[in-house]
C-alpha cells in the first residue's frame, strides 16, 4: 500500500554519492604542463591545486606552479626533482608515475578546456560540501536562526565569489598602482557641485557619515543621493530604511523625481500634477533601487551583510549602500554598554564597505549639547554615543541650518554641509539651496546642475 509519507524521503543513489571529478582531464593538464613550457601561464591564473581531486595530482601541479612563479622549466626533470627533494616523489606514485602523464597525453592544445572541466568538478564538489554543512547548521539549535541563515548565505555565496590572494609584495602592489595613474575611477558623483569637488565623488571601500540634529536634513540628503544614483543614474543603491517603512521613503523619493510636494503624495492630493507622477513612475518603475525596512530594534550587521547579497544577486554590484540611521540599529550581543556598542556598529560598516567594494553611507545624530552653544554648528565631538565614529569614518559630512533654529533667518532655504573630516582630503563648508519638501540640493556654486 502507498504510504504518502514515503514522498518526502529522498534516497540516495550510491554511484551518484560519488563526488564529482574528471581524472582523465587531471592528467591531461599535468601531461601538458610537462611536455609544453608554454602551457603553464595558460592556466596559473585560473586553476588551483585544491582544484585536483587525487590528492596526488594537487602535489604535482603545486610542483609545477612553484617551479613557475620561480621562473624555472615545468619539465619531466625539473619536476621530478622538485618532488624528490621535498620528499614528495613517492608519495605521487614515484617518477614511473610523472612519466605515464607524459606518455598518455598527445599535446597541451585544449589545456585551457581541461582546467576548465577540473574546476567545474571542484566547485560541484564545494556546493556538495556547503549544502552538507547547511544541513548540519540547521539542526544545530544552539546557534541563533539568524546566525544560521547569515553562515548558509555566506557558504552559497563564496561559491560564485572569486577569492583574491590579499597578501602581494610590495613591488607587485607599486606596479598596479603605477599602472593606475591617471585611470582611477572617479567617486560616485553626487550631482551637488561643490561637494564633488571637494569629496572627489563617493569613493569605493570608503564609510561615510552624515550627521545632524533630527529634522535638519539628514534623510533628505539620503534621499537625494539615493534618486541620483539609483534614478538619475541607473546605478543599483541598497538603502536600508531603519526609521521610516518602505512606502514612506518610496514617496520620499518619488517627490525628489517628480518635485512634487511628498506630503501631497503621500495625503493623495487630488490637485497634484498627475503626468509628472506618471513620469516619475515609468522612470523609477524599473530603477535598481532595493529598499530595506527592517526596523532599527533588529537591524545589525550581519542582516545588512544579508541584504547586501541579496540586493547583488538581483541588481548586480551595488553602487552605493545607505543606512538610515546607525543609532538606531539594535544591540545584538545584548552589551549594555551603548557607546561601546555603536563603536563596533560603526566599525562593521567600514568593515562592509570595504568587503563589498562600494561607498557605504550611514547617516547619525549629534546630541543635544549643540544647542547650548551661540554658534549652533555642530562639530565632530557632537557626534551622538560615538566616540568611535570619527575613528571609523573616512568622511563625516555634519548638516546645519540657520533657519532651523531662526524661522527669520535671512538664510533661509540654505543647508550648509560641513565636512569635518576627510582622511587623505580636504574640509570645508558647501552652500546648497535646500527644498527639504522634494528633497532638492542645488550647489550653489554652479546653478545649472
Amino acid at each position: 500500500m502507498h504510504s504518502p509519507e514515503r514522498d518526502n524521503v529522498i534516497s540516495l543513489n550510491p554511484i551518484a554519492s560519488i563526488p564529482p571529478q574528471n581524472i582523465e582531464a587531471e592528467e591531461a593538464i599535468l601531461g601538458g604542463i610537462l611536455l609544453d613550457p608554454n602551457a603553464m601561464p595558460r592556466i596559473v591564473d585560473s586553476l588551483q591545486p585544491k582544484a585536483f581531486y587525487v590528492s596526488a595530482h594537487q602535489d604535482i601541479y603545486q610542483a609545477a606552479l612553484t617551479l613557475h612563479h620561480q621562473g624555472l622549466p615545468t619539465d619531466l626533470m625539473t619536476v621530478t626533482t622538485w618532488l624528490y627533494d621535498h620528499k614528495l616523489l613517492d608519495k605521487v606514485g614515484g617518477q614511473t608515475k610523472i612519466v605515464q602523464l607524459i606518455e598518455s597525453t598527445v599535446s597541451a592544445v585544449n589545456i585551457d578546456r581541461y582546467a576548465a572541466l577540473v574546476m567545474d568538478k571542484y566547485q560541484r564538489r564545494r556546493l556538495i560540501q556547503s549544502g552538507n554543512e547547511i544541513v548540519q547548521l540547521g539542526y544545530d539549535t544552539t546557534r541563533e536562526l539568524e546566525d544560521v541563515l547569515d553562515q548558509s548565505e555566506q557558504k552559497i555565496f563564496s561559491l560564485t565569489e572569486n577569492q583574491p590572494n590579499h597578501v602581494e609584495k610590495p613591488v607587485d602592489i607599486l606596479v598596479r598602482i603605477c599602472s593606475q595613474i591617471g585611470e582611477k575611477e572617479p567617486g560616485l558623483q553626487t550631482d551637488i557641485y561643490d561637494l564633488d569637488k571637494l569629496l572627489g565623488g563617493l569613493k569605493k571601500k570608503k564609510l561615510y557619515v552624515v550627521a545632524g540634529r533630527s529634522g535638519i536634513g539628514k534623510t533628505q540628503l539620503s534621499v537625494w543621493l539615493a534618486h541620483t544614483c539609483a534614478i538619475k543614474q541607473q546605478k543599483p543603491v541598497v538603502f536600508f530604511s531603519a526609521e521610516m517603512d518602505r512606502d514612506e521613503l518610496m514617496c520620499r523619493i518619488l517627490a525628489c523625481d517628480s518635485g512634487i510636494d511628498s506630503k501631497a503624495i503621500e495625503e493623495g492630493d487630488e490637485n497634484i500634477d498627475f503626468t509628472s507622477l506618471w513620469r516619475s513612475f515609468d522612470r523609477m518603475g524599473t530603477s535598481p533601487l532595493w529598499i530595506d525596512d527592517t526596523p532599527g530594534s533588529t537591524l545589525n550587521p550581519m542582516r545588512i551583510r544579508a541584504g547586501i547579497r541579496r540586493a547583488t544577486a538581483a541588481y548586480g554590484q551595488p553602487a552605493l549602500v545607505i543606512l538610515d540611521y546607525l543609532q538606531l540599529l539594535g544591540n545584538e550581543n545584548g552589551n549594555s554598554n551603548r557607546v561601546t556598542e555603536l563603536d563596533r556598529i560603526a566599525n562593521s560598516c567600514k568593515s562592509i564597505a570595504k568587503e563589498f567594494d562600494i561607498p557605504f553611507l550611514a547617516l547619525a545624530q549629534i546630541n543635544r549639547s549643540v544647542e547650548n552653544q551661540s554658534n549652533k554648528r555642530p562639530s565632530i565631538s557632537h557626534l551622538r554615543e560615538s566616540g568611535g565614529l570619527e575613528q571609523a569614518a573616512d568622511a563625516i559630512m555634519l548638516l546645519y541650518r540657520d533657519d532651523y533654529y531662526n524661522p527669520d533667518s535671512p538664510e533661509s532655504g540654505t543647508i550648509e554641509i560641513i565636512v569635518g573630516k576627510q582622511r587623505g582630503g580636504a574640509t570645508g563648508t558647501v552652500k546648497c539651496w535646500f527644498k527639504p519638501e522634494v528633497s532638492h540640493f542645488l550647489s550653489q556654486a554652479n546653478h545649472h546642475i
